[in-house]
């Protein structure tokens, strides 16, 4: 517990987390708006754009909020790689030399960190749907705690590649774009059927198609994957970036 402290002191004391968390929020606002206002006002010139009726719109938003995979994936990388940087991760393996608490713990706070800005911005599409979406209806207390958890694993999984380009690279800058070029890579081939099995992009909008039946599940890519199987491609990639994360700072101490 006292490595999860000083981690959640570090963070609470650091301006990176508030900044990301604006950022994310403002882009659920460009997005609610593009598909709750825009689509429903201006058919015409949001051609293509799929309308979303309520209750699914707010599944549609917690889905639309967990593609934000940057922000766990950045989240990690920064907050790591400024210690590797430093004297900071030297001093803490001199008060407590388990590397493997060490990543336990940051990956446990930083997780926690990027699922509580992921509720946020959930919630911010949800208020948005709410006043100004079509339909009728929304999810239940159980379907809400359902999706809450699915953001987790997806918080998770990103947090975890965070840690693990960092601790490899042990550069901050090349980390990050290993990590975005990483993202950008599995979206475009998820759609392989080779690869699809295997597609964080994939795995990770499973987890929400599993919401919804019928046409509408056709604006979940990888709703034919079945929620056990996703769950299992996450925790494999999770699994992965936990033993390179040890293993980058086991061979390069700073």
């Amino acid at each position: 517990m006292s490595l999860l402290h000083a981690e959640y002191l570090k963070l609470s004391r650091r301006k990176l987390y508030p900044i990301m968390l604006g950022a994310l929020v403002a882009l659920t606002l460009m997005l609610g708006f593009f598909f709750i206002v825009f689509a429903q006002n201006f058919p015409d010139l949001a051609e293509g754009v799929p309308l979303v009726p309520r209750p699914f719109a707010y599944i549609f938003g917690a889905q639309q909020v967990a593609t934000q995979t940057w922000f766990p994936m950045i989240l990690g990388v920064v907050l790591l790689g400024s210690e590797l940087a430093s004297t900071v991760w030297a001093t803490s393996l001199t008060r407590n030399p388990s590397k493997l608490r060490h990543v336990s713990a940051r990956l446990t706070m930083f997780t926690l960190a990027s699922w509580l800005a992921y509720v946020v911005g959930t919630g911010v599409f949800a208020v948005m749907t709410t006043i100004w979406g079509i339909g009728s209806g929304g999810p239940t207390p159980l379907e809400w705690l359902d999706l809450a958890w699915r953001l987790g694993a997806v918080a998770l999984v990103w947090t975890a590649l965070g840690l693990a380009a960092v601790a490899l690279i042990r550069s901050v800058g090349p980390a990050i774009g290993v990590g975005i070029g990483f993202l950008f890579l599995d979206q475009i081939i998820g759609f392989w059927a080779t690869y699809q099995n295997i597609s964080l992009f994939m795995a990770s909008n499973a987890l929400f198609g599993h919401f919804v039946d019928g046409p509408l599940s056709d604006v979940f890519p990888g709703s034919g994957i079945s929620s056990g199987h996703a769950l299992a491609v996450l925790a494999g990639w999770t699994a992965l970036a936990f033993f390179l994360t040890w293993l980058g700072l086991s061979r390069r101490d700073a």
